[in-house]
């Protein structure tokens, strides 16, 4: 579900960015592509960890606004959830239609926008709670701010989230 993959994206510069063409290059990549989903590869990019330098110095003038397009060759950390995977979610919504939460992901921020949906149709072996507002088989309570381990049954991407349907 994780992987480390080394891609290549042509980035344009305008002539205000070529103060720290290098700087600017970064930003750039990491504004269009950290925390997005890469539709071509069906996979959400966690964090660029490396941008190869010696690619940003061969540029091509565009004769029209007078920017510069680079092809630059970066490695990032992918996250691409597998159907029958096992996630780490944190819980952050519990109700009678089932859990809500978030993945659980290392070093990074909140804006990363990957949500786990867990409805009652796949709580097998679970009973809500009205007032303790959570799910219970018996042994474990499944409440907001809870850790779970869920197992993956669909995924559906968009450019900015992804939304992953499991059970517990």
């Amino acid at each position: 579900m994780f992987s480390i993959v080394k891609l290549e994206d042509i980035i344009k510069l305008d002539p205000k960015q070529f103060n720290n063409i290098t700087e600017s290059v970064k930003q750039n990549l990491v504004s269009n592509y950290e925390n997005k989903v890469i539709g071509k590869l069906d996979s959400f990019v966690i964090k660029i960890v490396d941008i190869d330098e010696h690619t940003i110095i061969n540029g091509k003038v565009n004769e029209v606004t007078g920017g510069v397009n680079y092809l630059v060759r970066y490695t990032a950390v992918l996250f691409n959830p597998v159907k029958n995977g096992i996630l780490d979610v944190v819980i952050y919504k519990s109700n009678e239609i089932g859990l809500f939460g978030k993945v659980k992901l290392i070093n990074n921020g909140d804006n990363v926008n990957i949500q786990c949906i867990m409805p009652k149709e796949l709580l097998t072996n679970h009973t809500f709670s009205i007032t303790d507002q959570c799910w219970h088989n018996g042994t474990d309570n499944v409440k907001v701010d809870s850790n779970i381990k869920m197992k993956i049954k669909d995924v559906t991407m968009d450019y900015y989230r992804i939304v992953i349907i499991g059970e517990i």
